[in-house]
């Protein structure tokens, strides 16, 4: 049998016009295979097109990045997980829409837009965001490559190094370290063109709402009165620094940071809630470890619980006796 009918153009070809298969040759001929699938290319090239004509823009991406930080202070971290897909304008971009990626010149556009998109992200959040590295992709089909960005916040863990001694008394420096904290950040930026459209498409995490790089930036001797007056409001502390400091550059968030963390590391003991919980209240079942406490505290081991965790204590007061 040398002949095969073709059950899409209704037409008996010679096997030779058919794809060769495990089963033997295809049901269709390789002429319809190829019509359908030209066919499903530009279908997915419509859906494409349609669906870059119709994305979010740039600004409408940084104002939910700011309705997040309003939240951050419930939630303390940025819920603003998962990839958002905006199009950015080409006003003032037709260096890069014009340049590609072929050459030197469009790769350093790539990077200064992506850049730009990192620190209007620091100007909202306060978190400063170091760039990491850059990773060419294939991206979309049939369109120009697309450039992978990857930046972290300055002050995560995984970004610092060790202090490196040097006998060199020119190099040496007295100054502050900054602060680090186990925020585990990314902010990763994706540029592409798509049918002549400049897209971007933008993954931020960051889980701890720590101090903001500016508030690193606060000079020592305004370090010095938050520290001494931890225990004050911080209307009443943000009050003093301002009188002493009238003309500040830095923001009443970064002193509302720095005094936070201030107050958390006095009842913050342990990662663990629970864990630091205990602490506290074994520290102040011991008699005198805690000035001004008018109760005697004692701390009851009630065992373990597969479902739950539970602190037990009782109090002694001194009018009411006993209470748990």
């Amino acid at each position: 049998m040398s002949e095969k009918f073709c059950h899409r153009c209704r037409k008996t070809k010679g096997l030779d016009q058919f794809r060769p298969t495990r089963q033997g040759v295809s049901s269709a001929c390789a002429s319809c295979l190829d019509a359908r699938q030209h066919r499903e290319r530009a279908e997915a090239q419509d859906r494409i097109l349609n669906t870059v004509k119709t994305l979010p823009t740039l600004e409408d991406f940084y104002a939910k990045l700011e309705a997040a930080k309003e939240e951050e202070y419930l939630s303390h971290t940025i819920l603003f997980q998962g990839a958002h897909f905006v199009r950015i304008t080409s006003l003032g971009n037709e260096n890069i829409v014009d340049a590609g990626p072929e050459n030197d010149a469009g790769n350093e556009a790539y990077r200064t837009k992506a850049d730009i998109i990192s620190r209007q992200c620091e100007d909202i959040l306060g978190y400063r965001w170091r760039y990491h590295d850059m990773i060419q992709r294939v991206g979309v089909r049939g369109e120009l490559p697309a450039f992978f960005f990857r930046y972290r916040c300055a002050q995560d863990q995984q970004m610092q190094e060790k202090a490196r001694k040097t006998t060199d008394v020119s190099k040496q420096r007295d100054r502050r370290a900054m602060a680090f904290f186990n925020c585990e950040s990314h902010l990763h930026v994706t540029l592409q063109i798509i049918h002549s459209t400049f897209t971007a498409k933008i993954d931020l995490k960051h889980t701890d709402d720590h101090i903001p790089y500016r508030a690193t930036q606060l000079p020592p001797e305004a370090l010095e009165m938050i520290a001494t007056n931890k225990e004050k409001l911080l209307k009443d502390v943000w009050q003093d620094v301002r009188n002493k400091f009238p003309n500040a550059s830095f923001s009443r968030d970064a002193v509302y940071h720095y005094h936070r963390s201030l107050k958390m590391k006095d009842w913050k003991l342990d990662p663990d809630p629970v864990t630091s919980a205990n602490i506290l209240l074994r520290r102040a079942s011991e008699i005198g470890a805690w000035d001004g406490l008018h109760h005697q505290l004692q701390v009851i081991d009630l065992g373990k619980n597969e479902d739950y965790e539970i602190v037990g204590r009782s109090d002694q007061g001194t009018d009411n006796g006993f209470s748990l």
